[in-house]
């Protein structure tokens, strides 16, 4: 899914805590999660990853609160596990097996779509969101926006999609001049799987406290 919006979902002007004047940012494209982790503002860069069965993390780069420098938020969902037992205890689902008279699968495949929503709802009541925030430079800014910006500006699909069973979702955003544009991918292939990895890699650091800005600027230089 690629799509370019724009930033600001109306012409209301707001003054921002650091004394600028600004707009009501445009966040209808952000669900689930996405919301919990980004959906207070369109920050210069994001990039999430929700695959089908671990937890979901993500980072933004911004400006800090008082617009002094560039920031790296980087987040993750603390009670994922603990959460997804709690609601499959309480809201469990029914069996499917072709071994059930038909009409009882029917009947259970159809309470199972509603108690996977239910389920669904319940997990963003009670996940806990942690953000770990580190410093970073105008020039590591700048970069990897102009690397998001340029990944999804050249993605082009080719030939027919692949099927995909439970596959999870890879999304790229960032704030173009007045739009925000953005690209959801199930399996990021070529420098776009390279720039995914760098991602992912420098989120790692980041948890482990050994994030080194230097070396990410070498290596993020180092994809097209």
């Amino acid at each position: 899914l690629k799509r370019i919006e724009n930033n600001y979902g109306n012409n209301v002007i707001v003054e921002l805590p650091n004394g600028k004047e600004g707009g009501m940012d445009n966040v209808d494209s952000e669900k689930g999660v996405e919301r919990l982790f980004f959906g207070d503002f369109n920050a210069k860069v994001e990039y999430f990853v929700e695959p089908a069965f671990y937890a979901p993390t993500g980072f933004r780069i911004c400006r800090d609160s008082l617009d002094q420098h560039y920031v790296l938020e980087v987040k993750k969902v603390a009670n994922y596990e603990q959460v997804k037992d709690q609601v499959q205890t309480e809201f469990p689902s029914r069996n499917t097996s072709m071994n059930l008279p038909e009409k009882q699968r029917e009947e259970n495949v159809a309470y199972n779509r509603k108690i996977w929503s239910k389920q669904g709802e319940e997990k963003l009541k009670r996940y806990r969101i942690e953000t770990k925030t580190v410093p970073v430079s105008d020039a590591f800014a700048e970069l990897v926006h102009a690397k998001t910006f340029a990944t999804i500006d050249t993605f082009r699909t080719k030939g027919k999609p692949f099927v995909m069973f439970d596959g999870g979702w890879t999304t790229f955003r960032c704030v173009v001049e007045g739009d925000v544009w953005m690209l959801a991918i199930q399996v990021p292939a070529g420098d776009m799987k390279k720039l995914s990895d760098r991602y992912r890699q420098m989120m790692a650091d980041v948890e482990a406290d050994r994030f080194d800005e230097g070396r990410y600027l070498r290596l993020l230089e180092d994809i097209r």
